[in-house]
């Protein structure tokens, strides 16, 4: 199956009659998700709580999992221009689908705790005649977030993010899914219509180092995609055919009727890997779809019992365990879903 998804158990929002009043124009060419992968427990719509007292909660963009932590990735400019008190979420829901409605439980609000982003820091030449610090601090469109989910909420699931740069290369199709036109809710008992959707394209242009005809801003690694993506797929994942992440949904550009429109995402393979090694620990990345952790094993016969960011965790979870001596806490790689574990 190539993508992480096979299209054809997808529906095409252009073939679809019953729509409801929203204008969704700009949803042709998209595919709608019926999920029975599972993606909706790895990709999620982010939220924030703008007015705590109206509760009111605004539909920002879409983020990932990374690994089965709490750790997503998103894109920088989700956040931007938010008050840094603005509580955000993550939001959880396992198992739906398009044309699911449910009232939201409180448990699928995951908090958001910190992000961090990816700068680099630039000459401005102009500094000096302004009287302004002299070098100047741009952002990469990528935000590493660590959240907090629910005991409830099964987190033994995230993406394979692939840094290897053979895996980009122009002309591949590739698929970015989100959540376009994201609903923003003022009742959080009220009954949520999600739409998980996903574009194919081909790759038509790769800025290893930014592109150098556009603003300082926007000088990070990059490629560009033929398709359409709307505003609320921004932070989704772009992902190769061997449904391996390796991008970030960033902005897209709606050209005339005669064109898909043009796509631009974050070049994971070309972005700085100190960014992941610092953001995201427990991102194995020589091998895509596993996590470095602390895990709870036993080698004859062989148990992996559960694995945890920090060895602490590890301790205190097999201390509340009847188990015996033969299960020892060990560092190691874990390929999730599995339990398959390489000692590192």
């Amino acid at each position: 199956m190539s993508f992480p998804i096979d299209l054809q158990q997808c529906t095409s929002w252009d073939k679809i009659t019953e729509k409801d009043s929203k204008d969704f124009t700009s949803l042709e060419g998209l595919y709608l998700i019926q999920d029975p992968f599972d993606l909706r427990k790895t990709i999620l719509p982010i939220l924030a709580q703008t007015n705590p007292n109206l509760n009111v909660w605004k539909g920002l963009g879409t983020a990932f999992k990374v690994d089965c932590f709490g750790s997503l990735m998103s894109a920088q400019h989700v956040f931007h221009g938010l008050n840094k008190d603005t509580p955000c979420f993550a939001m959880e829901s396992p198992g739906l689908g398009y044309g699911t409605t449910m009232p939201i439980p409180k448990e699928c609000f995951t908090p958001i705790l910190t992000g961090t982003y990816l700068s680099y820091k630039k000459d401005d030449p102009m500094a000096i005649l302004q009287n302004r610090p002299t070098e100047k601090c741009f952002y990469y469109d990528v935000a590493a977030i660590i959240s907090q989910p629910s005991i409830s909420i099964n987190c033994s699931t995230a993406l394979k993010i692939n840094l290897n740069r053979s895996s980009i290369s122009k002309g591949d199709e590739v698929m970015a899914i989100g959540y376009p036109h994201i609903e923003s809710l003022s009742d959080i008992n009220k009954v949520y219509d999600e739409k998980l959707m996903c574009a194919v394209g081909s790759i038509t242009e790769i800025y290893e180092t930014g592109r150098s005809h556009l603003s300082d801003g926007e000088k990070w690694p990059s490629f560009q995609v033929d398709s359409n993506w709307p505003s609320g797929m921004s932070g989704g994942p772009v992902f190769n055919k061997d449904g391996h992440v390796i991008g970030v949904v960033s902005r897209s550009i709606q050209n005339s009727n005669e064109s898909r429109g043009t796509g631009n995402v974050v070049a994971l393979p070309y972005c700085a890997e100190k960014f992941f090694a610092d953001a995201f620990p427990s991102l194995d990345t020589d091998n895509p779809g596993s996590v470095k952790g602390w895990a709870i094993i036993r080698e004859e016969p062989w148990e992996l019992v559960k694995i945890f960011k920090d060895k602490l965790q590890a301790e205190k979870y097999r201390s509340g365990l009847s188990l015996n001596s033969s299960h020892h806490i060990k560092y190691g790689s874990n390929k999730i879903g599995t339990d398959d574990f390489i000692l590192l």
